[in-house]
């Protein structure tokens, strides 16, 4: 039964799920098939946010890190006038 609803309602398997269980999805029932799905959908969401969030701190620390550009085009410090 569940692979008739399966057929109409045409829910994929999550990506995160190995290949020889993504056949044992299909037999889930439906409410069970949405349900997974979706909070399959939300993790990633949430992992890609969280890796956004991470390149930005990155970024934002070698800014931080690297020495300021100096009028004269180097990184050298200016001498005293």
């Amino acid at each position: 039964m569940a692979a008739v609803i399966n057929d109409i309602s045409k829910i994929d398997p999550p990506r995160s799920w190995p290949a020889a269980d993504k056949g044992r999805f299909k037999s889930l029932p439906y409410d069970l098939q949405v349900y997974v799905e979706k909070h399959d959908r939300d993790r990633e969401k949430t992992r890609r946010r969280a890796q956004n969030e991470a390149g930005q701190a990155r970024q934002a620390l070698k800014a931080i890190q690297e020495p300021a550009e100096t009028p004269n085009g180097n990184n050298e410090p200016q001498p005293a006038a």
